[in-house]
């Protein structure tokens, strides 16, 4: 299992503790499964698919921050329109320079966007709250933008309410 997976399953589980309601089965069973590996004497992140693979491998935490980050800059490249992919790539890194420059100083700190904030904004937003770097350069957006998909991914679907 892609450990980013494996994120989001802890999420599941998470969410499903503090609202009183039972673990999803898949999310019980990956629960289960770690916990006889670490009953087997293997750590339990390495157990439960949260840790690094090895030297030179990300994180879960960064693999499913990626995940996030990627789904919101497919949604900003969606809504950048333009007639071809490629330009849309194009307008996609100038605004993106231009929301690092003069939007993000502002918005750094709320929680959302404001009220208002058009679709590209708020896209742009979730992608920066993730704290990952943002590409900037129309080659690396035209390839998020190409291996993505329509539908959002599961795992941005498993976000933690507190």
């Amino acid at each position: 299992m892609q450990s980013a997976d494996s994120v989001c399953l802890l999420l599941e589980l998470a969410n499903a503790a503090r609202e009183g309601r039972p673990a999803p089965p898949a999310a019980a069973d990956w629960l289960t499964a770690g916990v006889a590996g670490f009953l087997d004497g293997e750590p339990l992140a390495l157990a439960l698919g949260l840790a690094a693979a090895g030297p030179g491998h990300a994180s879960a935490r960064h693999e499913f921050l990626a995940r996030v980050r990627d789904h919101h800059l497919y949604e900003a490249h969606r809504l950048t329109g333009g007639p071809s992919p490629w330009s849309r790539s194009l307008a996609l890194a100038r605004e993106i320079r231009r929301f690092e420059a003069t939007v993000w100083p502002r918005w750094r700190h709320c929680d959302a966007p404001p009220e208002g904030a058009s679709g590209l904004r708020r896209a742009l937003f979730a992608a920066f709250k993730t704290g990952l770097e943002i590409p900037g350069s129309p080659r690396q957006l035209a390839r998020i933008a190409a291996r993505r998909h329509a539908a959002p991914p599961p795992v941005v679907t498993a976000t933690l309410t507190i």
